[in-house]
């Protein structure tokens, strides 16, 4: 990575890694909607900011140090913006992170600079929310069911970051345990397990959802784990089928399972 700062843009560039790569350029800047002094600091050395072996409050934040505005290259990089202000009582202040990206450097830096004023970035917010409107309800979905789905996704990451004890039975499980499910392992999972028809009424929200995170293009693996235990007559499994049938566009990424093991069942918690 190579680092420069022109008119107040921090630009950084990443080299190909191969031939059939290009350079990419990322340029980021930060101003508020006041405009009486835009001018930050800004550091790319991780040492700097964060301190060795610190998992914590970073150290330029604990500590109120000053970044070094310095472009030279590192080992141990990082993009780090800071600005000090005074906020008057009753007052607010409105500050606007903006970040262009690009294969060319000059177009990086002109995507930055047509969102550096708040006119056009609330044009730019006007359309977008318009589009997401239109695209909400063309998935025939609800202002309050979509609340409830950034609520789901927001735990989603959460829960990726959930960490096991390495003497857990299940710690060390390969993703090559799920393979006999067709599930690859790669993805985000959401378990959902049923157990009777008054339970259906939570798998169509779950259902939806999946819509709803792939409008987004965020893919997961979505599986329905059907408790019913098997007979002649599967009534739950058939309203399980006619469901998502009816409210899903895509069934690419829904697994439906039953009566699974306990243990198959763990490694798909662990997932």
């Amino acid at each position: 990575l190579t680092t420069e700062f022109i008119d107040n843009i921090l630009i950084i560039k990443r080299r190909a890694r191969s031939l059939n790569e290009s350079d990419l350029y990322l340029a980021i800047t930060m101003f508020s909607d006041d405009g009486v002094d835009n001018n930050f600091e800004y550091d790319i050395n991780k040492i700097n900011v964060v301190g060795r072996n610190n998992y914590g409050i970073p150290d330029l934040i604990k500590f109120s140090k000053n970044m070094e505005n310095n472009t030279k290259c590192n080992t141990n990089q990082i993009v780090a913006l800071k600005k000090n202000i005074e906020i008057e009582s009753n007052n607010e202040t409105n500050f606007n992170l903006v970040i262009g990206i690009s294969k060319n450097k000059n177009e990086a830096i002109e995507n930055v600079k047509k969102y550096s004023n708040m006119d056009s970035i609330s044009r730019a917010m006007k359309l977008s929310r318009a589009q997401t409107e239109a695209n909400i309800q063309y998935l025939e979905m609800t202002g309050t069911e979509v609340n409830i789905y950034e609520k789901i996704f927001s735990q989603m990451f959460k829960s990726c970051g959930k960490e096991y004890s390495e003497n857990d039975k299940y710690f060390n499980l390969s993703k090559s345990k799920l393979w006999k499910f067709g599930i690859s392992g790669e993805k985000p999972i959401i378990l959902f397990e049923i157990n009777g028809m008054t339970e259906l009424d939570i798998l169509k929200v779950i259902v939806k959802c999946q819509e709803y995170f792939r409008y987004l293009n965020y893919e997961i693996d979505f599986i329905i784990l059907n408790n019913e235990i098997q007979s002649y007559e599967n009534y739950l499994q058939d309203a399980i089928n006619d469901l998502v049938w009816n409210y899903s566009r895509n069934y690419k990424g829904i697994f439906m399972l039953n009566n699974i093991s306990n243990e198959d069942k763990k490694i798909l918690e662990y997932r």
